[in-house]
């Protein structure tokens, strides 16, 4: 089932197909003939679908009807009941949650036999186990008279099991809530995987002496985790490093490159590390390169653009605002941050980058139009001295504007998709 997972909405219709062809539901999808009328029945599939044991992104697939051999039941011929994303997010905010409200949205898919609306539920780990604070009763009436009560109990936690969800009147084993917590809390995932969220909340970590004699050139820049003592990190001056790089022009303060590389360990053991370098007050991860365009020519930027990209909630990502939580460094570098945000994309996901890269190369004159239109200017300062030449500095600058008009395409590129 590996192929039968959701990656983005582009593949959704190819996507249904593979999964009404296996004529049942799984772990992390269902079927619904038409939409619910019982908002509390609705309510229940997708807590139990954002609960799902594997983790994946969960599918309410509504137009497909089960009774009839999965075929399409249309809805814009049936569309009683139907809800958007607001709506259906409205909905949900109504409802009193213990913690997280699953993050939802419908998306409408037009098949060859009709229209079909999915749920695509994409539960954090952090929110799950979702369980509700207050009981969600929804009451079913006819000519006045009670014919149907359904109530989504506060405080239980609801799954799937194999193909069905956990009746609205019982509660996930004992096994599966365990998996749920284990999610919850980051126990099910390596410590490269943990180590992202554990620098979330720069107030967790506290100053220490470097764990290795090889890193004593970290000084006051080595931290551990207060409540995981066994991660810790140091950053460390590069002294034989100088090279200037777009992303340092944050600052109009900058003058000089000041590479500092920051590594991880878990015990004794490095995960990762990673270069950056200061430019002011802020200390910026190298963000990764790509290339859009015709690389034989590195300076051209007519026909090629050499850019630096983060993934969300990567290590680059997280790590860039560390030091401006108050316990650290402050506050004072928030200006260079905006600066950096402006000028450096976030992806999502890879996928996203490259269908963004892709979006970009197929309309190139307007990308071109669009960076000699760029009012955000960056300046290298006169206070450089030594080590860089005009030229350089000149393409450093154009550079920066070149990111900086991805940054904002990015953003009309979400909005069209």
């Amino acid at each position: 089932m590996q192929s039968l997972r959701y990656e983005n909405d582009g593949q959704l219709p190819s996507l249904i197909a593979g999964l009404t062809s296996t004529h049942k539901e799984g772990p992390y999808w269902d079927f619904k003939r038409e939409w619910h009328r019982d908002k509390a029945k609705l309510l229940h599939d997708i807590i139990c679908l954002a609960n799902n044991p594997e983790g994946e992104v969960a599918l309410l697939i509504i137009g497909i009807d089960e009774s009839a051999d999965y075929t399409v039941y249309d809805l814009n011929q049936h569309p009683d009941n139907r809800m958007n994303t607001q709506q259906l997010n409205d909905m949900l905010h109504k409802v009193r949650w213990a913690d997280a409200v699953p993050p939802v949205r419908v998306v409408s898919t037009f098949l060859e036999d009709g229209c079909v609306d999915t749920i695509i539920i994409e539960p954090d780990d952090e929110g799950v186990p979702y369980r509700l604070n207050a009981d969600y009763t929804y009451t079913e009436k006819r000519n006045g008279k009670t014919i149907g009560k359904t109530v989504v109990r506060a405080g239980t936690i609801y799954s799937r099991e194999q193909d069905s969800n956990v009746p609205v009147d019982s509660t996930a084993s004992p096994l599966a809530t365990e998996r749920l917590w284990r999610r919850h809390f980051g126990l099910d995932k390596t410590p490269l995987e943990r180590l992202p969220r554990l620098l979330k909340d720069p107030r967790k970590w506290q100053r220490t002496w470097p764990v290795m004699p090889r890193d004593d050139g970290g000084g006051g820049y080595s931290y551990y985790h207060e409540d995981f003592p066994e991660f810790t990190f140091v950053r460390k001056y590069e002294e034989d490093k100088g090279a200037y790089e777009y992303f340092m022009l944050a600052s109009p303060f900058f003058d000089h490159p000041h590479w500092w590389q920051a590594r991880f360990y878990y015990h004794q053991t490095m995960l990762c590390f990673i270069d950056g370098a200061y430019s002011d007050h802020l200390w910026i991860p190298a963000p990764t390169w790509s290339t859009i365009g015709d690389s034989r020519d590195f300076w051209d930027f007519s026909r090629v653009i050499h850019y630096g990209y983060y993934l969300a909630n990567s290590i680059e990502d997280v790590l860039i605002s560390f030091e401006l939580d108050e316990s650290k460094e402050g506050k004072t570098a928030q200006w260079d941050l905006q600066r950096v945000r402006t000028m450096i994309p976030v992806f999502q996901d890879r996928a996203e980058k490259d269908d963004f890269e892709r979006w970009v190369l197929a309309r190139w004159d307007y990308y071109l139009e669009c960076c000699k239109n760029q009012q955000k200017s960056f300046l290298l300062s006169k206070r450089t001295g030594k080590g860089i030449n005009e030229e350089i500095a000149s393409n450093l600058e154009k550079q920066a504007r070149c990111s900086t008009t991805l940054v904002d395409l990015l953003a009309y590129f979400r909005l069209s998709s």
